[in-house]
């Protein structure tokens, strides 16, 4: 961390996507079944777990995920799907639970920066909340070098290093959080309650004072734009706009008062986004105003709420190099066990030498054995058949 003036970034939550469905329980689920089914997304996912949350309702959440874990064969989704799973438990406090379902994902090594970022910032802060905050460093660590913009993790990082005695460690990491977004004011709250706890640590760390005060003005300026930013716009004369699917609706048919000062008000919409009526909320905007983009984080400590994660542009390097590593290595292996069967069924002149034959045997042994070291055979193949998958779906969606 440089000596010189901090320099800090403010993102203001804009609020959740979804509004709760004027209706029963049931109603309710049975119309973001529909729209999952219908539009198979994590928007439409997310909407449904949201419903669930809304009403107590985890373990109708755990199963629909469990079902669809089952289901997919996608190892980035599946591991994205461990990570919703994950939040769930947290929701309730059953960590060992959530770290199982982060251990489960971070198995499938996700190459997505949201779900590889979620997955060893959760796992570390569910280690934190159980005490092992020496197995939640090195998760931290990663994190932050998988995403240094997020806070979460920075945060997460002092937890950790304040468990193990490093507290100036700790003050320095809560101090790069609230860089990182002095929105989030969590890190800020531990680093007061540790220096409140141990005043000397001010003189022990080097501009540490400093730094102090600049968090504290930059986590008020938030603040303050964070109730600018939620006071409600006057009504406009602009077209509705459905809440559920963000487009504009085709038809609108409102009823009842207004539920908020911005004018909001409940109505069955057709809308040209679902393409059915549904019952929503719907408000009055401007009417060359865009949707506004979602934060993909909640309030909540590190449970945060799910949301489709910002896709990398590609597979890092590294990946690619070990998914052809694990490709190489299982081709060398059906190689082998290919000449070892034609060796036995082959005629007596066709036969190989012995010296090739205890070759074939020994690097097809040793295929088998890097193989297992490394992962597992099963592994290996899902992840060499989504190596061929990837590759597949390139060639046919190239267009001169």
């Amino acid at each position: 961390m440089s000596d010189r003036e901090l320099r800090f970034t403010i993102s203001i939550p804009k609020g959740a996507t979804y509004e709760p469905f004027p209706g029963s329980f049931e109603e309710g689920e049975r119309h973001c079944l529909e729209r999952f089914e219908a539009q198979r997304s994590l928007d439409a996912l997310n909407y449904l777990i949201e419903h669930y949350g809304l009403h107590g309702r985890e373990d109708l959440t755990r199963r629909k995920l469990e079902e669809l874990i089952e289901r997919e064969t996608n190892l980035e989704v599946r591991a994205l799907l461990y990570v919703y799973l994950g939040q769930s438990y947290e929701r309730t406090s059953e960590w060992e639970l959530a770290i199982n379902a982060y251990r489960a994902a971070l198995a499938l090594e996700p190459s997505d920066v949201w779900t590889a970022y979620f997955t060893h910032n959760n796992l570390g802060y569910c280690l934190c909340v159980v005490g092992r905050h020496a197995e939640a460093e090195p998760l931290c660590r990663l994190a932050t070098a998988i995403d240094p913009a997020r806070p979460n993790a920075h945060k997460n990082l002092g937890l950790s290093l304040a468990g193990q005695g490093d507290l100036a460690g700790a003050a320095r990491a809560w101090v790069e959080a609230t860089r990182a977004n002095a929105a989030d004011g969590r890190a800020l709250a531990h680093l007061d309650q540790l220096v409140e706890g141990r005043p000397q640590l001010l003189d022990e760390v080097p501009r540490l004072r400093v730094w102090l005060a600049d968090c504290r003005r930059a986590v008020a300026l938030a603040r303050e734009m964070a109730e600018e930013v939620k006071r409600p716009k006057p009504p406009s004369s602009g077209p509705h706009r459905c809440s559920v699917c963000g487009e504009k609706a085709i038809e609108v048919e409102t009823f009842g008062p207004p539920i908020d000062e911005a004018g909001g008000r409940r109505a069955v919409t057709i809308c040209a986004g679902c393409g059915k009526q549904s019952l929503a909320v719907c408000r009055w905007i401007e009417s060359d105003d865009e949707p506004e983009p979602q934060p993909v984080e909640a309030e909540r400590p590190d449970a945060a709420r799910p949301a489709e994660p910002a896709g990398s542009a590609a597979p890092s390097i590294r990946v690619l190099l070990k998914d052809l590593f694990w490709l190489s290595m299982l081709c060398l292996l059906i190689a082998d066990a290919s000449g070892l069967l034609g060796h036995v069924f082959a005629p007596p002149e066709r036969r190989l030498a012995a010296d090739d034959v205890g070759l074939l045997g020994l690097l097809a042994v040793f295929a088998l054995g890097v193989i297992v070291a490394t992962t597992s055979v099963g592994h290996c193949v899902q992840r060499v058949w989504a190596v061929l998958k990837r590759c597949l779906d390139a060639v046919l969606s190239w267009r001169p």
